[in-house]
């Protein structure tokens, strides 16, 4: 995990750790439904246009869910921001 600062291997549990919480059901992966109930959970609900893209930044393998490694990926890259340059309602 490379945030610039803090112990690696805490981070990475930490992230481990919310990964599991948006995993409602244990599957391994989010899927649309688990991923709008975070962007609840954070304030963040747009628009279902909006969502749909955001998504998509995150599904980098287009398989209809969020695997750990696409979570993650899509946490540290740049254009994993929110749409419209994070102005979601």
């Amino acid at each position: 995990v490379k945030s610039g600062f803090g112990d690696p291997v805490v981070q990475e549990r930490m992230l481990q750790r919310e990964f599991r919480l948006f995993d409602e059901d244990g599957s391994g992966e989010i899927d649309m439904t688990e991923f709008i109930k975070v962007l609840e959970t954070l304030n963040c609900r747009g628009s279902d246009d909006d969502v749909d893209e955001l998504f998509d930044r995150y599904d980098a393998d287009c398989g209809g869910t969020i695997t750990y490694k696409e979570f993650t990926d899509g946490l540290f890259k740049r254009n994993a921001t929110l749409p419209n340059d994070g102005d979601v309602n």
